[in-house]
């Protein structure tokens, strides 16, 4: 039983119960994350609610303001998404009602995750959430066809742009072909038949061939293109999934034409030994005979294996040598960078030193050993890390670790924060350096730049450097955190970085360090302050900016303020939800707030209608937060009207109206 269900379930019985499991005292919200796929064939980690999740006492708890104050902007917005992901309607209101912060794709895709269609269409229809990421693929890789549908027909009736990708036009795959390729890396055949039948009623079959081809596999007609194949394919074996693996095994060209490799490749690393060797005796059309750079990136594949059997398939991998290479076509045909898997698997999978001695042993040529340690240094694997140093002694590369190696080992873990590495590398002999405090302050890494402060860092940090660049946003979102830095390093307290990512307890603390400050004569005070709204506007940390604007005792800033302290970005529209909620307090003008109303809705209209707005890729609006600003726009004149205003709803549905209708008829949109 899950500790939640024991807390939930049990210990409310009796007295008794509640005696014999008061062990049971924390509730668990989340489990591992999972990963999505992202424009540029990246990776990206999503946060996944546990399945036992605690509906009552997750609203009893989080659906107040309290528990939220001391929360930095990553961590309500990781709270959010669970909400989001765990399907409970009751949990993801309560958390839009206090969470304080914009909502971003992450969200979205949390939701998407989940598989919870209600859940989804509140986020990107009635709160506006960015949906302009892959949010298809990320249902399809689920198994969620009714999230797949409900996008599709919300993309149909334009609320929603076509995914944002990096790739060019020419190299841009078909949304159904990406679609199947998710679900078979996912393993949900149902989606791919689900696809089949919307081909079906778009395109009629073309004579009897293709209704003899239907009938004898039925639900893998999306798949008739040979392109098409080996993408399907590969990415059923990467994910191990035999059964569709099997299905789309006959349809793959022979060897020559290069298709079987990122299949054999894939296989070697999300199958078992079996499913590896039915592979290549099929794609070789019998016994494999593999060329020696086909044969080295198999043993890297399945030395990178997630498999119990990894080291028996690379040891058949290693048989299979063929006697001479193969032609530079059949070289260029392999998968790019296909070696990595060996340097990904590094902090992902058990036993990564294990493997890289299984090679060694087996004398594979590993990557460059001090690409490998750096790799090491960065996931924290302090073992592994030691074994290749003295590798590389044992090749002659002296006792101490080298300058510049240890320099760019150092920099590796303190982008990680490894503090255990940093330790290591230190008795080994490296030396620190101003340069790797900086990349822990930029990466956020609090614990490691504190660490690196203590050190003898050549040369030595100036006063001025800890007082005015040791804070960033990265590492200011907690109140420990910015205490940390003030009180021991001095570090300067810039509202303008804090405000980003800080929670609403560390602004209050600041905001009185500073008047402290200004009282004993140390510095300006909040004389600066109000560009801080920008910044956490921009931020999107919404509940920070209007803490802030309590706290500064000022008027709520105009829409034409709050963007040109930042000037108009990608993220307008997270000023554009701060904007709405400091008004909301009033103390604009009529004049002003129609002018503000006017600037908002032409920014939205830009990216909404653009079909790409003016930033290029990184900013475009959805359809659907058009309409919620609409809608936002019309309660606001309602308001309005309430007041006296009379023809305040009229008037503000014609200006949309107007403006809709300029921005799409406009050559340059």
């Amino acid at each position: 039983m899950h500790p939640n269900e024991v807390i939930m379930n049990l210990k409310p019985v009796n007295q008794e119960a509640a005696r014999c499991l008061k062990e049971y005292r924390i509730i668990q919200l989340s489990r591992h994350p999972a990963s999505r796929p992202r424009a540029g064939a990246h990776k990206a980690v999503v946060h996944v609610a546990t399945q036992a999740w605690p509906s009552q006492l997750f609203v009893a708890h989080w659906g107040r303001p309290t528990p939220w104050r001391p929360l930095s902007l990553q961590q309500r917005r990781r709270l959010l998404s669970l909400a989001a992901n765990s399907g409970c309607a009751a949990s993801l209101e309560a958390a839009l009602a206090h969470c304080g912060c914009s909502l971003t794709h992450d969200v979205a895709e949390a939701a998407v995750l989940g598989g919870s269609v209600a859940a989804v269409e509140t986020l990107l229809i009635r709160e506006g959430c960015d949906g302009t990421t892959l949010l298809e693929e990320v249902a399809a890789q689920a198994g969620h066809l009714a999230v797949v549908q409900w996008l599709r027909q919300a993309r149909r009736a334009q609320l929603l742009p076509p995914p944002l990708t990096v790739q060019q036009p020419e190299d841009q795959v078909p949304q159904d072909l990406a679609t199947a390729v998710a679900a078979c890396r996912g393993g949900h055949r149902h989606i791919i038949t689900w696809l089949q039948e919307q081909q079906e009623l778009e395109q009629p079959q073309e004579g009897a061939a293709a209704a003899a081809a239907a009938a004898a596999e039925p639900g893998l007609q999306v798949l008739a293109r040979p392109e098409a194949v080996q993408r399907l394919a590969t990415a059923a074996a990467a994910g191990g999934h035999v059964g569709l693996l099997y299905q789309l095994l006959p349809r793959l060209k022979p060897i020559p034409t290069g298709d079987g490799h990122s299949v054999m490749l894939a296989a070697a690393q999300g199958c078992p030994l079996e499913v590896l060797q039915h592979v290549c005796s099929h794609v070789c059309s019998g016994a494999p005979e593999l060329s020696p750079r086909l044969n080295h990136d198999m043993a890297f594949a399945a030395a990178s294996s997630p498999t119990p059997d990894w080291e028996a398939k690379l040891d058949w991998a290693l048989q299979q040598t063929q006697h001479g290479p193969l032609s530079g076509r059949h070289e260029a045909a392999l998968v790019p960078g296909a070696g990595s898997s060996l340097e990904d698997a590094a902090g992902v999978l058990p036993g990564w030193l294990q493997r890289l001695q299984a090679l060694r042993a087996r004398r594979v040529p590993l990557p460059p050993l001090p690409v490998l340690a750096r790799r090491a240094a960065a996931v924290g694997d302090v073992v592994a890390l030691g074994w290749l140093l003295e590798a590389q002694q044992g090749e002659g590369q002296g006792e101490e670790v080298g300058m510049e190696d240890g320099e760019a080992l150092a920099t590796s873990a303190a982008l990680g924060g490894h503090v255990r590495v940093l330790e290591a590398l230190r008795e080994r002999g490296c030396r620190f350096s101003r340069e790797h405090v900086d990349t822990a302050r930029q990466a956020g890494r609090v614990e490691a730049m504190a660490w690196l402060l203590e050190q003898p860092l050549q040369p030595r940090l100036s006063e001025y450097w800890q007082h005015f660049w040791c804070l960033t946003e990265n590492v200011s979102g907690e109140l420990g955190h910015l205490r940390y830095l003030y009180e021991r390093h001095g570090a300067y307290l810039n509202l303008d970085l804090i405000t980003k990512q800080c929670s609403v307890e560390a602004l209050e603390w600041a905001v009185m360090q500073l008047k402290g400050d200004k009282a004993a004569g140390r510095g300006p005070g909040l004389t600066y302050a109000e560009s801080a709204l920008g910044a956490a506007a921009q931020a999107g940390n919404l509940a920070v900016a209007h803490r802030l604007r309590e706290l500064l005792t000022a008027a709520a800033p105009t829409f034409d303020q709050l963007t040109s302290w930042r000037g108009e970005s990608p993220k307008t529209f997270c000023t554009i939800r701060c904007w709405l909620r400091l008004r909301q307090r009033g103390g604009l003008t009529t004049d002003a707030e129609d002018r503000d109303w006017k600037l908002a809705l032409a920014c939205v209209a830009r990216a909404a209608f653009a079909g790409r707005g003016r930033w290029g890729w990184g900013w475009l609006c959805t359809r659907a937060q058009w309409k919620w600003l609409v809608a936002r726009r019309l309660e606001a004149a309602a308001e309005a009207e309430a007041a006296g205003r009379e023809g305040a709803v009229a008037l503000a549905r014609l200006e949309v109206e107007d403006l809709e209708r300029k921005v799409m008829a406009a050559d340059d949109y």
